[in-house]
């Protein structure tokens, strides 16, 4: 087996692999491995539909994993945030329930925000 086909066998191992992966900043590094090993198959062997693919979708899941990686850390950073209301308390008004009230029902319209 020569060392082309080494890389062809090796570009298509890493693309069956993605197909298994559950997080998707990994499944895009693998990914962009896969693209580049067969972007170097299809340029030494000559296939070039393959080699135009492999090549678009390399900077595609370049691009989606860089937000993918930003939007991790936007949710890691709001969720280490502030989760005080006070600042909704100037659009509140006060209602007042009796035990037993029933404050709304699967189906009404989503008009308001009970804050407890």
């Amino acid at each position: 087996m020569s060392n082309i086909q080494m890389v062809g066998y090796l570009a298509a191992a890493l693309m069956f692999s993605t197909f298994y992966m559950k997080k998707m900043i990994p499944l895009r590094a693998v990914g962009m491995a896969s693209n580049c090993a067969f972007i170097v198959f299809a340029g030494y062997t000559h296939v070039w539909p393959l080699f135009v693919l492999h090549t678009a979708l390399l900077p595609l899941n370049a691009i989606r994993m860089l937000q993918m990686i930003k939007l991790v850390n936007k949710v890691r950073a709001a969720s280490n945030g502030d989760f005080n209301m006070d600042f909704l308390v100037p659009f509140m008004a006060k209602e007042h329930f009796k035990k037993g009230d029933v404050v709304f029902r699967k189906g009404d319209e989503a008009n308001k925000i009970y804050y407890l």
